[in-house]
């Protein structure tokens, strides 16, 4: 019963593409209107961070700038996707109880526009990519395909899992507080700003035990041309597999009830 709940309010939300894209897309033109460079504020503040911090990294590891720079560029623009998703999913259904309550609107419609939000702010960064790709000669294999299947992956994948937290986080806020601080914890020990090469052999197989490091690989591999590893794309699936049959479970036993906690 829930199963069936759950699932009918995502693919009622899921009908409504013109409300959640209107909402996601939206929110970036009021976020820099009246600015020159509008949505562009995006990439450039994502270009100058990539910069300094690939500078100053390949000083520190004495790593090839050709190399590495690209790296780090590519990771912290799709870590800025994976993050923001599941930051933003912790105050999404707060900071639009007014189209919850007045409009009555379907909750996945909320979280649909989050995710379109993120996608657009990602292929406004792909342009950094394709920039730095350009300076440094980086040559583009058949492997680069590869990024859309991954990138459809990921965003269904981002759709449950921000779905769970939203409503997870509106329940128990001290939730919300704990992904916040986890979030900064995993971006050091996921491979965003280190190469995966930099560790010992022995530890290297510690990276799976990081859901996100797989998520970070499916997506980037493909981008920089680096060997596909089958591991993290086996995880991932099985992961999304269990979003799909778990999490609707769990949105249909509870999506009701948020009207009474927000």
């Amino acid at each position: 019963m829930s199963f069936n709940i759950g699932w009918k309010d995502i693919l009622d939300g899921v009908c409504k593409w013109r409300i959640w894209y209107i909402l996601g897309s939206g929110d970036i033109r009021r976020r820099y209107a009246r600015t020159q460079l509008g949505q562009f504020w995006i990439s450039l503040s994502v270009a100058i961070s990539a910069l300094i911090i690939g500078l100053v990294w390949t000083i520190l590891w004495k790593a090839n700038v050709s190399e590495f720079l690209p790296y780090i560029v590519v990771s912290l623009i799709l870590w800025g996707f994976l993050s923001s998703c599941i930051i933003e999913a912790t105050d999404t259904f707060i900071s639009n109880k007014h189209f919850m309550l007045g409009q009555k609107l379907e909750p996945s419609v909320i979280i649909s526009a989050l995710i379109v939000r993120n996608l657009i702010f990602l292929l406004h960064n792909m342009v950094v990519i394709a920039l730095v790709f350009a300076i440094f000669q980086i040559s583009i294999s058949w492997k680069i395909l590869l990024f859309i299947p991954a990138l459809f992956i990921m965003s269904l994948l981002m759709y449950f899992i921000s779905f769970f937290l939203a409503i997870i986080c509106v329940r128990f806020t001290d939730v919300k507080h704990l992904i916040n601080s986890s979030i900064q914890l995993l971006f050091y020990i996921t491979p965003v700003i280190w190469q995966p090469h930099f560790l010992s052999e022995k530890y290297q197989d510690y990276l799976l035990l990081n859901p996100l490091y797989w998520f970070m690989s499916i997506l980037r591999d493909p981008l920089i041309g680096s060997e596909i590893n089958i591991f993290p794309w086996l995880l991932t699936l099985g992961t999304l597999v269990l979003a799909i049959v778990a999490i609707p479970i769990f949105v249909g036993k509870y999506v009701r009830r948020l009207i009474f906690w927000i």
